[in-house]
C-alpha cells in the first residue's frame, strides 16, 4: 500500500505547524517537516522565520501512529536533534534526510539507531534503506530501477510534481498514477487529502 507524506505538514495554507501535525496524526497521514535551529530546534522552511518548537512536535508524534520525514535544513541541529529524538523514543517513528553536500557528514555524526534517508535526484548507488526521490536533474523513474532497489530491501518515496514545478491538479494526478505504477512505496505531496481520496478510488490506502 502507498504511504502518504504531507509536504511540510501543510494545513490551512500554513506550513510546518503543530496544528498541521495534529491534523494529519488524526487522519493517519505521515508528515514531512523542515527543521532549523536558533535557541532551539524549530519547524521552518525559511531561515528568517521562527517556527513552532520541535520538542512540542515530538509530544504529538510520540502519541501518534504516523511517521515523520525530518528535512534537516541546517547541519548545526544534528546533535541536539538526535538528543531530542532519543529522549522521546522517536527513533523508529522518524527518519532524517538532507539535500546538500553535507549529507555524508550527517551519516558520520548521527547515531546508527536513527534512520537516514538518501536524497536521490538521479540514479546512483545507495546503501540506505530509505530513498527520498525526485527527478529534479532529469528523468530516471523506471519500474525496473525501482523494483531493483526494492529487491535490495529499499523503501522509495517519490515527490509529487508540484513540489518541483508549478503544475495543475490534472497533471499532479497523472503523476500520482505514474508513481504508483512504478511501484513507489510512498508519495510526498502538497495535497495529501486529495491523494488519500485518489488512492482509495484506485484501491490503494495509506
Amino acid at each position: 500500500m502507498t504511504k502518504i507524506f504531507s509536504h511540510r505538514a501543510i494545513f490551512n495554507s500554513k506550513e510546518n505547524t503543530l496544528d498541521g501535525i495534529k491534523f494529519y496524526a488524526k487522519k493517519m497521514i505521515n508528515v514531512e517537516l523542515d527543521l532549523r535551529k536558533n535557541d532551539e530546534v524549530y519547524l521552518s522552511h525559511e531561515q528568517s522565520e521562527k517556527g513552532d518548537s520541535f520538542k512540542d512536535a515530538c509530544e504529538i508524534l510520540k502519541n501518534s501512529n504516523i511517521q515523520a520525514a525530518l528535512h534537516i535544513k541546517e547541519f548545526k541541529i544534528v546533535s541536539e536533534l538526535q538528543k531530542i529524538l532519543e529522549e522521546n523514543s522517536l527513533e523508529e517513528k522518524c527518519f532524517l534526510f538532507m539535500d546538500d553536500v553535507k549529507y555524508e557528514l550527517l551519516q558520520k555524526n548521527i547515531s546508527k539507531n536513527i534512520e537516514i534517508a538518501f536524497y536521490m535526484n538521479k540514479k546512483k548507488h545507495c546503501e540506505n534503506k530509505i530513498i527520498w526521490c525526485d527527478e529534479l536533474k532529469g528523468k530516471w523513474f523506471e519500474k525496473e530501477i525501482i523494483s531493483g532497489f526494492q529487491k535490495k530491501g529499499k523503501e522509495l518515496i517519490g515527490m509529487s510534481p508540484e513540489l518541483i514545478s508549478s503544475v495543475g491538479m490534472n497533471q499532479i494526478k497523472k503523476e500520482w498514477k505514474y508513481l504508483v505504477k512504478m511501484g513507489f512505496d510512498g508519495i510526498c505531496t502538497n495535497h495529501p487529502m486529495e491523494l488519500k481520496k485518489w488512492l482509495e478510488l484506485e484501491g490503494q490506502v495509506n
